[in-house]
């Protein structure tokens, strides 16, 4: 999938090709987390909103309709251009809870990849009502058409817009790629709302504030009230952590397929974090069991802030994560010494190995470094060469370039899209960085500050080496 965004906070432009790591650096300030916000926001709006269908249906399905699935890929493109603009205009500020009107020179574009293989691919998927199928649809393999045939007469009239989205999500599950599968994001505020998710219920704050405002009209009208139960002085991401957190009992006895398919995965991330967590069924409440002390159950305000920082993310991969997933990390290392943080890039590049996709924004030189480390093993590994089993690491370790790329925001002096010759004002822009299997990273924004700092310490070696009078 391929991002383009124009004048989206500080980055005046960017494109941004998702590959299965994706890592984003730069300054503090040049915009990593409003763009990790936009990405998960945009793409949540569109898993859920797109219509792929749209007037494709010309008639009633009493009798029966075979959808031409070419002429819906075919349409995608312009009912994607439509999403988009809506995005913008009417959501995009609410999920990065910012003013109305401040996106207004914001354009987005997006790219979604179409499984070549689409046409050969079966499947089918029904529509069921109070638990008694109305409808089902059928694509037999190397077939153009989707079969919709009523199943049962005595179910009510089902709206055309419910069967428009059933439709949708079953084309955009199975003719597109894993650009808009499941969704998760570990945003930087992720330790606080580990520690203040019960004072934090949002919905139930924002209905109680509705419930006792003098504007009787929230209660009149229906459309008014879901409005402003969206507006919140949080944005998305931070609301979805909440969320997520707050229902977690309703989850806690499910097993991810990754936990399921990769139980090592799971074992690593607790050793990572240095013990267990268990959910209470009841409460939803998370507890932490350090493996020093494993009859021992510390809550979230009592744990280590490397635990309150880790432990969404723990949850996620242990009770839902699924290959064909997108995970969405802000800054991973947040409150993780040096070694934990190389440790934390040795199990990114295991669940993408795994079939997650990954997204990280990070200011860590360890994680960079680490990934870079495992590209270049993969390629030594290629050429038949196991140096890889020497450090420890493990095959599913390591990288293939093709999975990963890196950008980096960055102030420069550059000619935008549709301007005669470069400002002279330097602008944010995002760079990619070149990445090869045998070179690995090319360059990255950490370099001149390491090196800078090399410098300065050989020269204060130098210098204390010769004495005051530099002999």
């Amino acid at each position: 999938m391929r991002l383009q965004v124009r004048n989206l906070g500080n980055i005046r432009e960017g494109d941004i090709e998702l590959t299965k790591l994706t890592i984003v650096t730069g300054d503090n300030n040049t915009g990593k987390t409003y763009l990790a916000h936009t990405l998960f926001g945009l793409l949540s709006y569109l898993t859920e909103r797109l219509d792929a269908i749209g007037n494709s249906l010309t008639q009633d399905l009493a009798d029966g309709y075979n959808l031409d699935i070419e002429q819906v890929i075919g349409m995608l493109p312009e009912r994607l251009e439509t999403n988009l603009i809506h995005y913008v205009d009417h959501r995009l500020h609410l999920d990065l809870a910012a003013t109305e009107g401040r996106f207004n020179k914001t354009k987005l574009f997006i790219k979604l990849n179409v499984d070549e293989d689409y046409i050969a691919k079966a499947f089918e998927s029904h529509l069921s009502i109070s638990d008694v199928v109305a409808y089902s649809a059928v694509k037999v393999s190397h077939d153009r058409f989707i079969r919709i045939k009523r199943i049962n007469s005595d179910v009510e009239h089902i709206p055309s817009q419910v069967v428009r989205e059933w439709l949708s999500k079953m084309v955009i599950r199975n003719c597109l790629s894993t650009d808009l599968r499941r969704l998760f994001i570990a945003s930087i505020e992720r330790s606080g709302a580990a520690i203040f998710r019960n004072e934090l219920n949002l919905t139930k704050n924002r209905l109680m504030d509705v419930a006792f405002t003098s504007d009787t009209d929230y209660l009149k009208n229906p459309i008014r009230l879901l409005e402003e139960l969206q507006k919140s002085s949080y944005p998305l991401p931070i609301r979805y952590n909440l969320d997520f957190l707050t229902t977690l009992g309703t989850i806690q006895e499910r097993r991810s397929e990754i936990a399921q398919k990769y139980p090592e995965i799971i074992k690593d991330f607790s050793d990572l974090m240095g013990g267990g967590i268990a959910v209470d069924k009841n409460s939803g409440n998370v507890t932490f069991s350090p493996s020093s002390s494993p009859n021992v159950r510390l809550g979230m305000p009592e744990s280590s802030s490397s635990v309150r920082s880790l432990v969404i993310i723990a949850c996620y991969l242990k009770h839902l994560a699924a290959p064909g997933d997108m995970l969405i990390v802000d800054e991973p290392e947040q409150n993780l010494h040096p070694s934990k943080q190389r440790r934390f890039a040795q199990l990114l590049a295991r669940l993408v190995n795994a079939g997650l996709n990954v997204f990280i924004t990070t200011h860590s030189d360890y994680i960079v470094r680490e990934i870079n480390s495992l590209i270049l093993l993969k390629g030594l590994d290629n050429n038949g060469d196991t140096l890889y089993k020497e450090h420890g690491y493990s095959h599913n370790d390591l990288l293939d370039v093709q999975t990963v790329s890196l950008y980096t925001i960055e102030s420069a002096r550059f000619k935008a899209s549709g301007e005669a010759r470069a400002s002279r004002l330097e602008r944010v822009r995002i760079r990619r960085s070149e990445i090869t299997q045998c070179e690995g990273i090319a360059d990255t924004t950490f370099n001149k500050t390491i090196m800078d700092m090399n410098n300065l310490q050989y020269d204060i070696l130098s210098h204390a080496e010769r004495g005051p009078d530099g002999d």
